[in-house]
């Protein structure tokens, strides 16, 4: 499986910063790709979270569909990097047919989500 920056996945059996993700999938905005791993940040559903959305380290998306579904904000302090090999374990699908988050939205978040890892 190939993966590109700006694309969304939803893991299943994935650990995340604050928690860990149950049995359920959990989607990630992919924000960095390697030979060898990908770096990748949590996304949350907005629905019913404004006061966590108005934290410094959230980013609202304006423009989530591609490849998001939901309205959704992404904590930019939430930085993962997942070894290829790792993923191979993990049930891994693409979001939108491996379309891109729009790229002014993609820009923001490539630019700002380093200052809070």
């Amino acid at each position: 499986m190939s993966y590109s920056v700006g694309q969304g996945i939803l893991l299943q059996g994935n650990t995340f910063k604050g928690g860990t993700c149950d049995n359920g999938t959990h989607p990630y905005l992919i924000v960095g790709v390697s030979n060898t791993h990908i770096d990748i940040l949590v996304l949350s559903s907005s629905a019913n979270k404004l006061h966590k959305q108005a934290y410094a380290s959230n980013y609202t998306l304006r423009n989530f569909n591609p490849p998001f579904i939901k309205p959704s904000f992404v904590k930019l302090d939430s930085l993962q990097q997942l070894k290829l090999e790792e993923l191979n374990a993990l049930k891994v699908r693409i979001c939108a047919k491996g379309q891109v988050l729009n790229q002014t939205e993609l820009n923001y978040i490539l630019n700002n989500y380093k200052q809070f890892n």
